[in-house]
């Protein structure tokens, strides 16, 4: 069952982060991958509470578990598209848009975990 729960998890994370950004990208002007990053940080944001919630209640070896964070928020967030609009930014735009884009995403990804680990520990 395992297996099972990680791939459909995987193929909804995957839909979920393509029309998400597709969303985005439609309405963002500027050469900024908005998409990407509003991924990342909803994904940081939902592993945080759905990690908090399932170690305080249900258990992460749980398929819930599975399902949740290595299958649908594992393909969710997009770190290795991250990593290459990085790249994408130093070589259109300079190291300094480059290392904001760093700066932005792994500091608000990291506030955004805790945030949601902080909501599930309050219940």
């Amino acid at each position: 069952m395992a297996p099972l729960a990680v791939a459909v998890g995987g193929a909804l994370g995957a839909l979920s982060r393509w029309s998400l950004n597709q969303l985005i990208i439609t309405r963002w002007v500027n050469k900024y991958p908005a998409g990407t990053l509003a991924v990342n940080l909803l994904g940081c944001l939902l592993f945080g509470i759905v990690y908090g919630y399932l170690s305080r209640r249900v258990g992460l070896r749980s398929d819930v578990g599975l399902f949740l964070l290595t299958g649908f928020l594992g393909s969710f967030t997009t770190f290795s598209t991250y990593a290459s609009d990085t790249v994408r930014l130093a070589q259109d735009n300079g190291l300094g848009v480059a290392a904001v884009n760093i700066a932005v995403q792994t500091v608000m990804g990291i506030l955004l975990v805790l945030t949601g680990l902080w909501l599930t520990a309050r219940g």
